[in-house]
């Protein structure tokens, strides 16, 4: 996409705003406050001045019609039209050729009806006089009288509102094309590895439906709908096409509070144990520390207590209501995260489990917090990074996960959150319910 296009794209939804809006405010007024207009028409018949032949004569028809409307329009014909017939100061007239005719017709469009016909007939008599005089016409005479309109003419609601939205559109996007934001930020395609050389994991419809149905005393992995289910699975495998030995460690990042990462840890970790792994996950984020919640299940002891007495690793390893899925807690605040992340025995710690578990994956607080997040990923064997789909171009997101990047024994790659559901080529992508084209 050009760099015109992309910013007519990003300004889209401010041009569908403000067309929206000033269709909506003219829809409004013309149905509403608008009056209706009615037009009344006297014909008169009149030949233009001089000799003329068969090929000029439409030509001439309507030049005297122009000349009689430029009339119609002076001072002293106007106050002589109002001699006769009185005037509301809303009722406008002109004088118009009537088929390319030598038949001319003066016609008066107003708000009252009895005002417009006075008008067109005062004004047509008044021109019927002085049309010879003045404009040189000859054979003149009256063809029919103005008679009192009964049915509006306008205003044409309908297309006056359609033309309002196509102008608005057309100006507004004239202004998004100039001025609109030629950002282009990363999106999950469909396993496609994004421009910035991170390879792809995967892509995860929003959790929001999940959390809100999801019991208290249930973990998030029991409400999950099918669309999340099969992102999950296909995560899970990307993942397990990362480990390269018998035990791994694993950070999950994410670039700022918004991609969540709590909820798609606990969801890959349960999804991993479904599979048959034994998982121990460990929540490393002491700033929103949510993983409790999702699991349903909390601790009082901690890793840094473990760090201080190595008997408190029993206490410190929980079990869950997914089977093969453990939990550690984090109970303090975030000075103690700043001492785990840099204690070497932590290290140590995250290495001996990596010997009995298949995986430990570490819920890391988000790289916009500050460098806890690269000490952790530097513990690891791969990072992983969690990025809200179309919310950052390569640049920011290389900028926002700098110290990561630089950090990281091993980049795993990028994970994208709140994937609009309609992109997944999937037959439960609207509901969660197979839809008829997957049936």
């Amino acid at each position: 996409m050009t760099k015109i296009g992309r910013r007519w794209k990003s300004a889209l939804p401010f041009i569908s705003f403000f067309c929206l809006a000033l269709t909506l405010a003219t829809a409004v007024y013309t149905w509403r406050y608008e009056p209706d207009r009615f037009m009344a028409v006297y014909t008169f018949y009149a030949v233009p001045a001089g000799t003329e032949t068969d090929e000029n004569a439409v030509q001439r028809a309507r030049m005297l019609a122009r000349e009689c409307d430029e009339l119609l329009n002076t001072t002293a014909f106007q106050q002589s039209v109002l001699a006769y017939a009185p005037s509301d100061g809303k009722t406008f007239l002109r004088a118009v050729s009537l088929s390319d005719t030598h038949l001319i017709g003066v016609e008066a469009v107003g708000v009252e009806p009895v005002i417009v016909a006075g008008l067109a007939n005062a004004a047509g008599r008044e021109l019927l006089t002085q049309a010879g005089a003045v404009l040189g016409a000859t054979g003149m005479k009256e063809i029919a009288q103005a008679q009192l309109p009964t049915s509006a003419c306008g205003p044409k609601r309908v297309v006056k509102t359609l033309a309002v939205l196509a102008a608005s559109f057309v100006a507004f996007s004239l202004l998004g094309m100039l001025f609109g934001s030629a950002r282009r930020p990363l999106r999950w395609e469909n396993g496609k590895n994004p421009s910035n050389g991170l390879p792809c994991i995967g892509g995860v419809a929003d959790c929001e439906s999940v959390k809100k149905k999801r019991a208290p005393a249930c973990t998030i992995y029991d409400y999950v709908d099918r669309l999340v289910y099969e992102n999950l699975q296909d995560t899970a495998i990307r993942v397990r096409s990362l480990r390269s030995q018998p035990g791994c460690s694993l950070t999950l990042i994410g670039l700022s509070n918004e991609e969540d990462g709590a909820a798609l840890c606990a969801l890959l970790a349960a999804e991993l144990a479904a599979e048959g792994f034994d998982i121990l996950l460990m929540e490393l984020d002491a700033y929103k520390p949510r993983l409790r919640d999702c699991l349903a299940v909390a601790g009082t002891t901690d890793v840094l207590d473990c760090l201080q007495d190595e008997g408190a690793l029993r206490a410190a390893i929980l079990p869950t209501a997914i089977p093969r899925l453990c939990f550690m807690d984090f109970c303090h605040g975030a000075d103690g995260l700043s001492y785990v992340a840099a204690a070497p025995a932590f290290a140590s710690l995250v290495s001996d489990a990596a010997q009995s578990f298949d995986y430990v994956i570490l819920n890391a607080p988000s790289a916009a917090a500050g460098h806890n997040a690269a000490r952790l990923a530097a513990i690891t064997d791969f990072t992983v990074l969690l990025a809200k789909d179309g919310r950052y171009t390569d640049a920011e997101l290389s900028a926002e996960a700098g110290d990561v990047l630089q950090s990281a024994q091993r980049m795993g790659g990028l994970i994208f959150t709140d994937v609009p559901r309609g992109r997944f080529s999937s037959r439960y992508r609207e509901t969660g319910m197979p839809s008829r084209k997957g049936e």
